[in-house]
């Protein structure tokens, strides 16, 4: 299949779990012989504007962008739609609400199957202001329209789509690609003068909705 990636900022990923959760996903889609053209943002990716890039046989494409928050993931995403029409591909896939706003451009102009992948319901968190929500709400809505198919990540979205939107979705959890060196004797922990079982690890952004405060307060 030949598949078009819109959402993600780019590749090799530098931070950001949609962007790690793509460099993952189709290096390995590419190795089964799949062919990936991911629409990235010059912005992230350090390139010129339409410069191609191979990153693990992904063509990675960077988009001209404005780098401003909020206004760059729109742009680049309503520029990789159209894009998108210029090639004839099986599958054109969205990642996050707020580019999906562009769904509707493939769906209704192109024969490509369009997909979404739903990491989390954005237009909660706290950092986008009231009409940036609303733009990523609308996007939401897009996707529920147009998307052939819905991915999520987890049971609660999975729920959330079907009571909210009588929905349904495909559930594939994230999971992480390698769980490293195990070291059941806290070999290395000791070293640093640490105490087994007097700790707890939290890997994630300081912000409300992660809820590191209960982490705490269970601990």
């Amino acid at each position: 299949m030949k598949i078009a990636v819109i959402g993600a900022k780019g590749l090799p990923a530098k931070q950001g779990g949609i962007e790690h959760h793509c460099e993952e996903l189709y290096s390995r889609m590419v190795k089964q012989g799949h062919e990936v053209d991911l629409f990235a943002r010059s912005s992230y990716t350090n390139s010129l504007s339409l410069q191609t890039d191979n990153i693990d046989g992904v063509r990675t494409i960077s988009l001209p962008c404005l780098n401003v928050k909020g206004m760059d993931a729109l742009l680049s995403s309503a520029l990789g739609a159209i894009a998108s029409l210029g090639t004839r591909y099986d599958i054109v896939h969205f990642h996050a609400l707020g580019p999906s706003l562009f769904t509707w451009l493939p769906k209704i102009a192109s024969t490509a199957k369009v997909v979404v992948t739903c990491h989390g319901l954005d237009w909660q968190r706290c950092k986008w202001s009231k009409a940036s929500s609303q733009l990523i709400y609308m996007g939401e809505k897009a996707a529920v329209r147009w998307a052939d198919k819905m991915i999520v990540v987890s049971e609660d979205l999975r729920a959330y789509f079907q009571k909210t939107y009588s929905k349904e979705t495909v559930y594939i959890p994230n999971a992480p690609s390698s769980f490293g060196e195990i070291d059941p004797n806290f070999t290395n922990g000791k070293s640093l003068g640490l105490t087994p079982g007097h700790y707890i690890v939290f890997t994630g952004r300081l912000v409300p909705e992660k809820c590191p405060d209960l982490l705490i307060e269970a601990f």
